[in-house]
């Protein structure tokens, strides 16, 4: 027997040892008896939250208010074709998605392969026109210089590649507008290059979104794939909410269609008493509550969603600050239309060199092709459109739509709206709050009343940077 010859000595420093060891196991087994750690927002932020306290061993629960999982990760099925109306991108950067499809056994095809040519509506003419897609070999000595000076700069900030330290930067240069950032560096010939990626994808004017967003979006992992053509940037076959719905499978608590109507959370002063209570009502319209060790808010932190948590002077002068634009994606048939699956059809504002009070005004500036017969538009409202009525705004996105469709093909092809969704987008604040330290304020409040906030804006608004701030959150302070 391998223990026959154990002495009486060795014994007793193996019981000491297991007797030490247990405190460990009895920790993990803690985390699972006491109050959870409620999570509000199934999507992307609150997913990959709670599966990553989950395998610390901390119980969760994770609140929902839609009917589905996914946030923006939103498929339809239409006509036996899967539409992505929110996420639908990712390239070979995507290291936390990409994990993901691998384990669940998932798949990619490739969208844009930067060959070809793209077609282009120019707003100004009313004439339809391909174009290219950009390729540096080609471009102008001025815009290849431009390049090669914009990748050097990439470089002076690594962080960027890492979506959830990019906001830590201390880096008061890159909190100017873009595309004054750019212009001051002798970069001003690649402005036309980010208006799709920037202007078209709802981030807001070059004039006006601070540099650092940017930066933390196309750094040196991502502007080869999405600005300079230089890599494919795919999708996932089976859809981008697939992924998010087998994410919540492998969770023990996921709650959908839950209407919260309030948190009950500590005074601001009290760090060790009252925990926190999530006040609800599920699908059948019954009444919970649901005791909390804490919270967390994985949706964009706008002032006006806030409310429920009850804010205090210190979380409301904080959270003033967020900035975002109301995003829609609408799917739409129009049989005829002169693109073909996998292609783009772009509205050019001004030969796309400057911007127009058409962008940011709910007008569809690009069109993709997700099927021969089904399409979908994407068109955004700046901030201070949000205070509109949600309705009203669908149905001018709807008939700009429509218009868009008609004037293109000069009346020849009419479209029919199948869905349109809404989105509070890219939230985000100014250069002035970035100057007075919004993000070390946002820092310093994290555990504040026993609140926890994760999600886009402490990255950026992609699926990967999004993760990447739950990775961040879950790291620090859990």
């Amino acid at each position: 027997m391998r223990f026959q010859g154990l002495s009486y000595l060795a014994l007793s420093s193996l019981l000491l040892t297991i007797a030490l060891a247990a405190p460990t196991q009895n920790q993990n087994q803690k985390h699972r008896e006491t109050n959870p750690i409620c999570i509000i927002g199934g999507g992307a932020a609150g997913l990959t939250t709670a599966s990553l306290l989950h395998e610390k061993g901390y119980r969760t629960v994770v609140f929902e208010k839609q009917p589905k999982v996914g946030g923006k990760c939103r498929t339809l099925q239409v006509g036996g074709h899967k539409i992505d109306m929110g996420a639908l991108l990712l390239d070979n950067s995507y290291t936390h998605v990409l994990a993901l499809i691998k384990k669940f056994g998932m798949h990619t095809a490739t969208v844009l392969d930067g060959k070809g040519a793209v077609t282009a509506y120019d707003y100004n003419t009313g004439a339809l026109v391909n174009l290219p897609y950009f390729n540096e070999t080609t471009a102008t000595p001025e815009i290849r210089a431009a390049i090669a000076k914009f990748k050097a700069e990439l470089k002076k900030y690594p962080e960027m590649d890492n979506g959830s330290a990019g906001h830590r930067l201390r880096r008061p240069e890159l909190y100017v507008p873009f595309a004054k950032w750019l212009v001051d560096r002798g970069m001003g010939a690649l402005l036309e290059l980010f208006v799709v990626p920037i202007e078209h994808e709802g981030y807001g004017s070059l004039s006006e979104t601070p540099a650092m967003y940017v930066l933390n979006f196309l750094n040196t992992k991502t502007a080869g794939s999405l600005v300079f053509s230089e890599t494919n940037v795919d999708t996932i076959v089976e859809g981008w909410n697939a992924l998010k719905e087998n994410m919540a499978r492998a969770l023990p608590d996921v709650r959908t269609g839950m209407h919260i109507v309030g948190i009950r959370r500590p005074a601001g002063d009290d760090h060790h008493g009252h925990q926190v209570s999530v006040v609800y009502y599920d699908v059948h319209n019954y009444k919970h509550i649901q005791k909390c060790q804490s919270v967390v808010i994985a949706f964009p932190q706008l002032l006006e969603r806030l409310e429920f948590l009850g804010l205090d002077a210190r979380e409301r002068n904080l959270f003033r600050n967020v900035q975002h634009t109301t995003y829609f994606s609408a799917a739409f048939s129009a049989p005829g239309l002169p693109i073909k699956n996998g292609e783009e059809l772009l509205q050019l504002v001004n030969g796309n060199k400057t911007q127009v009070n058409s962008i940011g005004e709910g007008e569809p500036m690009s069109i993709l092709a997700q099927s021969p017969e089904v399409y979908t538009s994407y068109a955004w409202f700046r901030d201070q459109r949000v205070e509109q009525n949600n309705h009203k705004l669908s149905k001018i996105v709807e008939k700009k739509l429509i218009g868009f469709v008609d004037r293109a093909t000069k009346g020849k092809i009419k479209a029919k709206v199948i869905e349109v969704d809404q989105w509070d987008y890219f939230p985000h604040v100014g250069t002035k709050a970035l100057l007075n330290g919004f993000y070390q304020k946002a820092e310093k409040i994290q555990g504040y009343r026993r609140t926890y906030y994760t999600g886009s804006l402490f990255g950026f608004e992609t699926v990967e940077r999004t993760m990447d701030a739950a990775h961040d959150l879950v790291k620090n302070h859990f």
